[in-house]
């Protein structure tokens, strides 16, 4: 499959608008009429003959490549659902046509589904209750903007509570003019709410259009723009492979999203920020370096993340924990040791050895000091004695086990083992 036809250089769109912009193709149909296909992902010469429409946005793409790529869409493309009397027809050349039906708990557990060209007609196997066409997308805006019709309710009925204290009686004008002060400040106050409502819609929709868009160029093969802010970036990702799992499509988006994660992770330098994260795509992904080094970095710091993180896997919990534990049983030998040493310093470099532990342990503890950093402390004491007994003593600790930026000085410990297979 050829991938789409870029600009020149020096063109102004940039790489994010990219993403966002209708992608018009042209095509010779069977009777010459010159077909615009919205969307169109591919430049291939053999016309789409499936319509997606996501909140008014229509998407055109290959049934081909949606069943090789979506167990989903292999299913719902199948003769099970697609009956010949529900084939759509037309110069187009578009024979499936599907809509968004929308989850109102959650946006993003929204899917998409078949409908027939005759309103009524049934035998496809949706869960719309038989909705098709115009309805399905109707009543989707209609949840999404259920908020903000409440919110105008409100401004209504705050404006007849105004008109009636204006019909008071002349003695109590006063009294009158501050209810309608307060009056107008609650109008401006909903009406601020009404507007937050549409901008969080709003969003929602740009958000779901644009990680629908994603999905579709890794169906094809072809590149899509990721954010270069890094909490963005790592959002993105996630919104991705949410719709995959959703649409069984996990082994086709597998490897891309692995490479985009790897990418990120060297850009950015911020892996152990978001481990948790990072761990829970990486176990969907299957990339084992990421896990790795998101493992790493979840036990060198679960003391702070061990509550952060309700939503973590089980099974990835308990390898972090029996992990956490054997390394906190090595430090508790570790520490007693080097206390033995301070109380008891060897014969002949007695203050030297004092002396330099003890400046190692001051800062152990404070906000801006932790263990790793410690450690390396202890392993950096100059002499004889401290290379023979301190570095073997602390060297299982200071050890790196991450497979990116190897020998990078965190401040945590990153001497964890992933013991055994990964989970999956």
């Amino acid at each position: 499959m050829m991938p789409p036809k870029r600009k020149a250089k020096g063109a102004s769109d940039s790489a994010g608008d990219r993403n966002k912009k209708q992608r018009t193709r042209t095509v010779d149909s069977n009777d010459n009429a010159q077909l615009q296909f919205p969307y169109a992902f591919s430049d291939s010469s053999v016309p789409p003959d499936v319509a997606i429409e996501i909140f008014g946005e229509t998407y055109h793409l290959h049934s081909t490549i949606l069943r090789v790529s979506s167990e989903f869409f292999d299913k719902s493309l199948s003769d099970t659902w697609w009956k010949p009397e529900n084939f759509h027809s037309g110069s187009d050349g578009i024979k499936y046509r599907y809509k968004l039906v929308l989850d109102k708990k959650d946006p993003w557990s929204s899917i998409v589904e078949p409908f027939p060209p005759v309103s009524g007609a049934r035998g496809i196997g949706t869960s719309s209750g038989g909705r098709c066409g115009a309805e399905v997308v109707d009543s989707s805006f209609e949840s999404l903007e259920d908020n903000s019709t409440e919110l105008k309710a409100n401004d209504n009925k705050g404006e007849s509570e105004n008109k009636e204290g204006e019909e008071g009686e002349e003695g109590e004008e006063g009294e009158e003019g501050e209810e309608g002060e307060e009056g107008e400040e609650g109008e401006e106050g909903e009406e601020g709410e009404s507007e937050d409502g549409d901008a969080d819609v709003q969003d929602t929709i740009s958000s779901v259009l644009d990680t629908y868009i994603c999905l579709f160029y890794i169906f094809y093969q072809t590149s899509f723009v990721v954010p270069d802010r890094n909490s963005e970036a790592l959002r993105k990702i996630e919104r991705i492979v949410k719709l995959a799992e959703l649409y069984c499509a996990m082994r086709s988006v597998s490897q891309r999203i692995s490479m985009e994660l790897l990418a990120w992770s060297a850009r950015s330098g911020m892996l152990d920020f978001f481990p948790v994260q990072i761990i829970t795509l990486a176990s969907k992904v299957h990339s084992s370096i990421l896990f790795n080094d998101a493992f790493v970095h979840l036990v060198g710091q679960w003391a702070n993340f061990r509550h952060k993180s309700p939503g973590l896997n089980d099974e990835i919990r308990y390898l972090i924990d029996k992990e956490y534990m054997r390394i906190q049983e090595l430090k508790l030998k570790v520490d007693r040791k080097l206390a033995f040493y301070v109380s008891n310093p060897p014969t002949g470099c007695e203050t030297d050895v004092k002396q330099s532990l003890g400046r190692a342990l001051k800062p152990f503890g404070s906000s801006d000091e932790e263990e790793a950093t410690f450690y390396r402390k202890v392993a950096a004491i100059k002499g004889n004695w401290a290379e023979s007994n301190l570095r073997p003593l602390v060297g299982p600790l200071i050890a790196s086990e991450t497979m990116m930026r190897n020998g990078f000085s965190y401040k945590h410990l990153t001497c964890a083992k992933l013991d055994g297979a990964f989970p999956w």
